[in-house]
């Protein structure tokens, strides 16, 4: 399991380690990223005007003239960079590089839970971008590969509000259990618990669940070959699909029988919500042989 980096206020800065090749290094990825794609600039307008080999000649002329001005734009990237540290670099290399392709916004958005969960800072969404486009190289070279293999299935994607009471700080209440089954088998591929109405985001997180850790293929992405998911559609799912050559329908909500049943074993209890999680994670093991909840303590 990768340890939360914002729980690692002693570790090294990024920029500390090996500031003569990484600082011009970061520079060059930054400077040939916005050359593709232009809306860098309009996050990061300050790379506009800067280059590697001036940054280089910066360094000479401090090394042989140690009176010499301070090279300005060494002092604007590690002043940007500052708050970022080393195992939050290896966190966003990990969650970028990836045959999932995810949006920086979407890495973002989890550096910004992480940092919530543990009572600080989250990073800039615009320090985020950053650090994304230094691994922007290699996240292109992953295309010349075939980092999408469909699968022959078919997988529901639904939630229903569950029929078991559950703690909260103050009082009890029955949440949403969000579903991805694969159809033919109705193997539970994934699920998650959201206190109100599952948004477009939770869905999505849902099907983020079932394609990362239930094959858990590193370098390759096995989506199916149609997703029947229950209505609205996300519009960002809509756009995936496409990408996959996935089929994408909108259905009406479906009780899944398999959890009705589970749960008439709890009629009366009143449970936690993690034990909640935790005892139907272990019904799907028993019936299906996995435990998605159980697979994704483990790789995350």
């Amino acid at each position: 399991m990768r340890p939360n980096p914002f729980c690692q206020p002693e570790a090294p800065a990024w920029l500390a380690e090996d500031p003569v090749h990484q600082i011009p290094r970061l520079l060059e990825q930054l400077v040939e990223v916005a050359a593709y794609v232009p809306q860098v600039y309009e996050i990061l307008p300050w790379i506009k005007g800067m280059d590697t080999w001036g940054l280089i000649q910066e360094r000479m002329s401090h090394v042989f003239l140690p009176d010499a001005s301070p090279s300005t734009q060494e002092a604007t990237l590690t002043t940007f960079f500052s708050n970022v540290t080393q195992p939050m670099v290896e966190l966003i290399e990990a969650l970028y590089v990836s045959p999932l392709f995810r949006r920086v916004a979407t890495v973002e958005e989890i550096l910004r839970r992480m940092a919530l969960n543990v009572g600080t800072c989250a990073l800039p969404f615009d320090v985020v971008t950053g650090v994304c486009c230094f691994f922007g190289r290699r996240r292109a070279s992953m295309l010349s590969s075939d980092p999408v293999q469909r699968q022959a299935t078919t997988w529901r994607i639904g939630w229903q509000q569950t029929a078991v009471r559950m703690r909260t700080a103050h009082s009890t209440m029955m949440p949403f259990l969000i579903l991805v089954i694969d159809e033919p088998t109705q193997k539970v591929l994934a699920f998650r618990r959201t206190h109100e109405p599952p948004g477009d985001a939770d869905v999505l997180f849902a099907l983020y669940d079932a394609l990362v850790f239930f094959r858990q293929d590193r370098w390759c992405l096995h989506p199916p070959v149609r997703l029947r998911v229950q209505q609205p559609l996300p519009v960002e799912m809509i756009q995936a699909a496409k990408v996959w050559g996935t089929e994408v329908e909108a259905v009406t909500p479906y009780e899944f029988a398999f959890v009705q049943q589970w749960e008439q074993e709890l009629t009366g209890r009143v449970l936690d919500p993690v034990q909640y999680l935790r005892l139907f994670d272990r019904a799907c093991e028993r019936t299906f042989g996995y435990a998605p909840f159980l697979a994704k303590q483990r790789a995350a």
